[in-house]
């Protein structure tokens, strides 16, 4: 028997892992505040102490996924011989890989530039061109 709420009611643990399981099945963001099952009883089961880790995990990777899909930002980017598309994922990482030709890219200014700054590659590109147009223009 184990106690998983904030009331006093305790449960086998493989029925209460399975009545947890069935709820999210049917709808996933039960899991914020899932209640104790006994009947007129308002107390929340403590999921976190209740549930297996690797099952907390693979429900929370499921709820960021839904999110992403229910939502997807599209960023266009183009390269020479590449016109890739990313659906964001929304964890916020500056450089990503093309899922076409696996080249990678900054988000902001849609190039690779590691160790600068958006600003400094952006200021960089400015004085290269700026010394063709002296010398070759």
């Amino acid at each position: 028997m184990m106690q998983g709420t904030n009331c006093n009611h305790r449960y086998y643990e493989e029925c209460i892992q399975n009545y947890i399981g069935k709820i999210i099945n049917k709808d996933i963001y039960e899991m914020i505040s899932m209640k104790c099952p006994a009947f007129d009883c308002n107390g929340i089961l403590d999921i976190d102490s209740i549930m297996p880790v690797d099952f907390l995990m693979r429900v929370r990777d499921d709820i960021q996924l839904t999110e992403v899909l229910a939502s997807p930002i599209v960023i266009d980017f183009s390269l020479m011989d590449c016109m890739g598309t990313l659906v964001d994922d929304l964890r916020e990482y500056l450089i990503r890989a093309c899922p076409d030709c696996w080249r990678l890219f900054c988000i902001n200014c849609k190039c690779l530039h590691l160790g600068m700054t958006c600003e400094n590659y952006q200021f960089s590109r400015q004085l290269n061109l700026l010394y063709w147009q002296h010398h070759y223009g």
